[in-house]
């Protein structure tokens, strides 16, 4: 079992679902406006785990020509990215940091969360769906 995993390997179908449309809920209906996500902050971490995706996919359709399985090329490619996802953090708390302020601690802490949550492709894959349900969650709670 894991953070994107239930102990029969399944997906949490909450993530995309309840837990996604909490967390778009807790970022965009907040009372003191200091504290909620507007859509540039959004899109600038979700743009950012969209091109780590086009880093993954393409590395591992590189080494799908020099390995024996689509698992193993997935590995490898998994390996290369995996430490351009963890350095995000770095970003998440440049942006959280309080002289700065650029995103709300609630959301740092989400990503912060939900990146520790990521230890192999399968996780990270989980991860980008969970996103990108989110930010259905928050443009349809009325992020601006």
């Amino acid at each position: 079992m894991g953070f994107y995993y239930d102990d029969a390997g399944h997906l949490n179908a909450g993530l995309l679902d309840t837990q996604a449309q909490q967390a778009a809920e807790s970022f965009v209906h907040v009372r003191d406006r200091r504290d909620k996500l507007n859509a540039n902050q959004l899109r600038r971490f979700y743009n950012e785990f969209k091109n780590l995706e086009k880093k993954f996919s393409f590395a591992k359709q590189k080494y799908m020509t020099e390995v024996e399985s689509p698992e193993e090329a997935s590995h490898i490619a998994f390996m290369q990215t995996s430490p351009l996802i963890k350095m995000v953090k770095a970003k998440v708390s440049y942006a959280a940091n309080p002289s700065n302020k650029k995103i709300p601690s609630v959301f740092a802490n989400w990503l912060n969360t939900s990146i520790d949550g990521i230890q192999n492709e399968k996780d990270f894959e989980a991860f980008l769906l969970s996103f990108e349900a989110v930010v259905g969650y928050c443009y349809g709670a009325g992020i601006s």
